[in-house]
């Protein structure tokens, strides 16, 4: 029992069972924000009971939307110039939230760090002309 012939070799043991592949949550829903960070702060910050996984993968689908359509918008808009090794500063940024109207909106009251002042763009003052009976000046 204890003796082996020489030359002649054990048969192979059978493969381990193929494992699945664990993927991530946030390659299982398609985003590139990281699911489970988010998720950790939603629930570090606390409303009381547990949030789902289905809220942070909302709240990350949303981020991610945003962002995309800033830097899509500050290619697109001629805001950082086109050419190889393309940067998008913040004061790119900054330019295309201030000319969207939904993104201005949506980012009221923030500061965008090296975004430099924000462009003010003054309304035609309108035209003044005296009335024909003189009493007042009308505006057209």
């Amino acid at each position: 029992m204890g003796l082996k012939k020489k030359g002649v070799k054990a048969p192979p043991a059978a493969p381990p069972a193929a494992l699945p592949i664990k993927k991530s949550i946030h390659s299982r829903a398609k985003l590139y924000f990281p699911v489970t960070k988010i998720h950790g702060y939603l629930a570090w910050k606390g409303t009381g009971s547990g949030v789902s996984e289905k809220a942070a993968i909302a709240v990350a689908a949303g981020i991610e939307y945003i962002v995309q359509e800033v830097l899509s918008l500050s290619l697109l808009d001629g805001e950082a110039p086109i050419k190889e090794g393309t940067r998008i500063t913040p004061r790119h940024v900054n330019l295309v939230i201030a000319r969207d109207a939904e993104l201005k909106g949506l980012f009221a009251g923030g500061i965008i760090r090296g975004g430099g002042v924000n462009p003010i763009v003054f309304a035609k003052k309108p035209k003044k002309t005296v009335s024909a009976s003189g009493n007042g000046i009308e505006t057209k």
